[in-house]
């Protein structure tokens, strides 16, 4: 792979301004997600095939905000994620794309299989065990586990957005390379469609087909080491999105110009997806359930991306070293995190106090754990250069303080 390092950019002025607040979307939908696993416990409608370490008492308040959310989050984070793909591979070849993917995204998702995998693995079975879901023995990893456990008790866990990160970039570092004109970096498309606040509708309408086919993507969970071939491809076209959008950015600029009106129709959006999961309004195996719900979901994750993306890129013209901080530790955060949120909401299940209250007290401390580790063993460390690239540890070390030292393109 020898295509060589380009060094001329082409983003116009307004993008290239607001990139800063591109990288603090991607690191709140990674944040969300340390939200999201904090709520698992309190769930009335959990995902399909998820065992998760305890079950509490249900909250609806708990059910909307995690299912709202979930609709959105992945399809933002791989969204940004091809946007960003297509800005490394521009500025900076095939051969340095694949390096930096490399080190950002197959080193720690090993490193973190092999030591956080099995750190998780015993926390949720000590749950199990503690709740009566499995006996002593069966703690022992050559006893399996009862058969509703033990169907998803081997697979990379929170770790699975890197396993398909990893092949949707290595596709389009293939395609890069074999097709030609494809890796290199091009002036912006002439768009003959005038962008229009309905541009999310008409995008949610190919994924809600999608979706029609096969609803596992965004209500199951497959914990399997071995790519789960719906899932890939859902999430992929929003992979595919974002490479569409850098391409064609200015046109998207002013296609996002409508934050106000895309968020506030995914709202109510929000609330019949939630009475689609929670009742028997309709049969999700039916054709007209598939294609219904499949299409609720596709607009509420379009019209949130378009929605944020307005947000963001119009209104947030510069990344603060307060904010340039939490981008840098939210990848970390989001890797540890998983054994944190199980142990505690583990720790709390016997405490008779409401489930509120539970969540509030997981997530708040599973941050604080996450900051503080990230602080004190990764930000100055080798683990920090593999996420983040390298920081320059102030002369005057004070905790927590963030330094504004530049960030390499990811």
């Amino acid at each position: 792979m020898t295509t060589p390092a380009h060094t001329t950019s082409f983003e116009p002025t307004p993008l290239r301004t607001t990139l800063g607040g591109m990288s603090a979307l991607r690191a709140i939908a990674m944040l969300l997600g340390i939200t999201l696993h904090a709520s698992m416990a309190y769930l009335a409608r959990p995902l399909e095939g998820m065992r998760w370490v305890v079950q509490d008492t249900p909250s609806l308040v708990g059910d909307f905000a995690y299912w709202w959310v979930h609709a959105w989050r992945l399809p933002l984070f791989f969204f940004l994620a091809g946007f960003f793909a297509k800005l490394t591979m521009d500025r900076h070849g095939a051969e340095q794309f694949a390096r930096k993917r490399f080190k950002r995204l197959v080193v720690p998702y090993i490193v973190a299989a092999w030591t956080i995998g099995p750190i998780l693995y015993v926390v949720f079975v000590g749950g199990w065990y503690l709740t009566g879901q499995c006996t002593y023995d069966q703690m022992m990893p050559h006893v399996p586990l009862p058969p509703k456990l033990q169907e998803n008790s081997f697979g990379p866990a929170h770790l699975w957005f890197l396993q398909d990160l990893i092949i949707m970039s290595s596709v389009y570092l293939f395609l890069s390379v074999v097709m030609p004109g494809t890796g290199k970096p091009v002036r912006e498309t002439k768009t003959a469609i005038a962008p229009k606040w309905w541009m999310p509708i008409a995008a949610a309408i190919p994924t809600g087909l999608l979706l029609w086919s096969d609803l596992s993507p965004v209500i199951a969970h497959h914990n399997t080491f071995l790519a789960d071939p719906p899932r890939l491809l859902y999430f992929t076209i929003y992979f595919i999105g974002g490479i569409t959008a850098f391409q064609n950015r200015e046109w998207f600029m002013k296609a996002v110009r409508f934050p106000k009106t895309h968020l506030l129709l995914s709202v109510p959006l929000g609330i019949v997806y939630l009475v689609l999961l929670r009742t028997n309004f309709l049969d999700l195996q039916s054709l007209t359930g598939r294609l219904v719900m499949g299409l609720t979901v596709a607009l509420i994750a379009w019209l949130t991306i378009y929605g944020l993306m307005g947000c963001f890129l119009h209104h947030w013209n510069s990344e603060g070293p307060q904010a340039r901080y939490i981008a840098d530790s939210s990848y970390w955060m989001y890797l540890c995190h998983l054994p944190i949120v199980a142990a505690l909401a583990t720790a709390l299940h016997w405490i008779d106090i409401p489930s509120v209250f539970k969540f509030l007290i997981v997530s708040s401390v599973t941050t604080v754990i996450g900051l503080l580790s990230y602080q004190l063993f990764v930000r100055y460390t080798i683990i920090g250069n593999y996420l983040h690239g390298p920081r320059e540890k102030p002369a005057h070390t004070q905790s927590l303080r963030p330094t504004a030292s530049p960030r390499p393109v990811r």
